[in-house]
């Protein structure tokens, strides 16, 4: 009878067996930086002036920064890249300054083209 309990146990650990199963989620951090500018435009040139703030959970080394000048119609006159160092952790801010020899600017727009 012993022997017929122990099999009869042996077998029931066998098949469902006593592995701890875990589950690993791996969610990937969140990068994500807010953009706040303006501009100034007259005679001599173009001035972009704004602040970038890291409202992810990342640390960000650098941000690329796409920068469009447009004239009085509406129609684009350049566009320029610029890559701003910003060595920052979540919850910090750097600001820039950028001067660009655009005269007859009459609209600015910058995006975030990507991080580093």
């Amino acid at each position: 009878m012993m022997k017929k309990l122990i099999l009869a146990m042996s077998v029931v650990f066998l098949l469902t067996g006593c592995v701890q199963e875990t589950i690993v989620i791996t969610d990937p951090l969140i990068t994500d930086v807010d953009l706040y500018y303006e501009y100034y435009s007259d005679n001599w040139g173009t001035t972009v002036e704004g602040e970038l703030f890291n409202d992810g959970e990342t640390f960000i080394d650098a941000v690329q920064i796409e920068l469009r000048f447009y004239d009085r119609r509406e129609l684009i006159i350049d566009y320029e890249y610029a890559w701003i160092d910003t060595y920052f952790a979540p919850g910090e801010s750097v600001g820039f300054f950028l001067d660009y020899p655009y005269r007859g600017v009459s609209q600015v727009e910058v995006f975030i083209n990507r991080y580093d």
